[in-house]
């Protein structure tokens, strides 16, 4: 039995490794879009600001006031609707893996040997929409994209036209230097949320097909599931305290509940237990203490190696990251053990 569930784990690992990539893929698509609106609007931007570099300006007339307004309105129609094209487009890739992932779950118990029941759950437009996604649904993570992108780029125009001279040097800071790709222009933070967004909610709506075919088949499939985190330098607080628990099927967070989680959840016999598989507590322990002190912190590693303080004791019951006053106060002994003064860090 536990050998079954093994490899049901080892392919779940395995079909993990190849959603993350296809979701590299679908953000790279996602970009792409994006990035096609920069011609226009690095015309936008000429029309609407150009002017304003070549003279002292007034930001509180009526003029300057009503240029920046256009802008904005500008930028906003055209990122808007990319991003809502690039939104859609995903969304129906999503529901469609979700149904896929169904089906390949169904597939899994029937390795079992186990008869098994459909669920009466289907992806479907309004259950993507209340799907919840590191406390958000896609929806207001699309909608907080645009704002924030339209903020950075009016914002970025109107700091370079008091810090820059000329129109080149405006486009500069909204749209960075074409030698690298664009990476030091204010429109590089939605790329790199974008990638975010994508990510997350591919894990989270996968999770969610799962867990609607793990709940009806409780009986068939193991009614526990153990937290499997990818241990790596780039593990979260959060998945290093969840690596190896287990939790009943339904119960418990989600993997998607933070963004960029990689995590999943696996099935497990019913006498698995929580310390039978390597978790991060045992991976990170392995390392030596340089590597330890980078993913750690230098003062949480040595909590770690001479305070003996795991992975769940640096976060709280919800899974938020305590910060060293925190720490401090609420493991005062650990801090004692590891020769360091608790007083000093309150």
């Amino acid at each position: 039995m536990a050998d079954e569930f093994q490899d049901i784990q080892d392919r779940l690992v395995l079909h993990q490794i190849r959603l993350l990539r296809l979701g590299s893929s679908w953000s790279r698509r996602f970009i792409d879009a994006l990035d096609s609106t920069e011609p226009q609007l690095r015309a936008i931007v000429e029309q609407e600001v150009g002017a304003l570099t070549r003279g002292r300006v007034n930001f509180a007339s009526p003029e300057v006031q009503s240029r920046l307004r256009r802008l904005r309105r500008k930028v906003e129609e055209l990122r808007g609707d990319a991003i809502d094209e690039a939104a859609e487009a995903l969304r129906i890739d999503l529901e469609e893996t979700q149904r896929e992932e169904v089906v390949f779950m169904l597939l899994l118990i029937a390795l079992l040997g186990r008869g098994q029941r459909r669920p009466s759950w289907a992806p479907t437009p309004e259950a993507f929409a209340t799907l919840p996604i590191n406390g958000r649904t896609f929806g207001e993570w699309i909608e907080g994209l645009k704002r924030s992108d339209a903020d950075r780029i009016v914002g970025s125009a109107v700091g370079a036209v008091s810090t820059t001279e000329g129109i080149a040097g405006v486009q500069a800071a909204v749209l960075g230097s074409s030698q690298i790709g664009g990476r030091d222009g204010a429109t590089q933070p939605t790329r790199t949320a974008i990638e975010a967004i994508v990510l997350t909610t591919l894990v989270a709506a996968t999770a969610e097909a799962r867990k609607q075919v793990a709940l009806p088949n409780r009986g068939r499939f193991g009614g526990r599931e153990r937290w499997v985190s990818v241990l790596d330098t780039r593990t979260t607080p959060e998945c290093r305290a969840l690596s190896g628990r287990i939790f009943e099927v339904g119960v418990g967070p989600q993997p998607g509940f933070h963004m960029k989680c990689r995590s999943l959840r696996v099935p497990v016999p019913d006498d698995a237990e929580e310390g039978d598989v390597e978790s991060y507590n045992d991976w990170i322990g392995r390392q030596p203490a340089d590597v330890q002190d980078e993913v750690l912190g230098e003062t949480r590693a040595i909590l770690f190696r001479d305070g003996g303080l795991t992975m769940q004791r640096f976060v709280d019951d919800g899974l938020r990251p305590l910060t060293l006053e925190e720490l401090a106060r609420r493991e005062a002994a650990a801090f004692r053990r590891a020769g360091l003064n608790p007083d000093e860090f309150r």
